[in-house]
């Protein structure tokens, strides 16, 4: 199994995860639910241009790097 994890670099619990389903087939994620805003993050761009990345993501209760797109 820890051979298995390394090859696919996931965790063991992952691996027996995997082998516990009863189709191996992949799972189709169909909607991604996003921590920011991105219409939300251009509006504000736009109406505050001189904001700093880190006022930014403090206004948007996320991490700097999230901002930074």
């Amino acid at each position: 199994m820890l051979s298995a994890a390394r090859i696919y670099k996931v965790g063991r619990s992952t691996i027996y995860r995997w082998l516990a389903r009863v189709e191996l087939k992949p799972t189709k994620v169909t909607i991604r639910r996003r921590k920011l805003d991105l219409q939300a993050l251009e509006q504000d761009v736009k109406e505050n241009p001189d904001l700093r990345l880190c006022d930014r993501a403090l206004k948007f209760g996320v991490n700097i790097r999230l901002v930074a797109l």
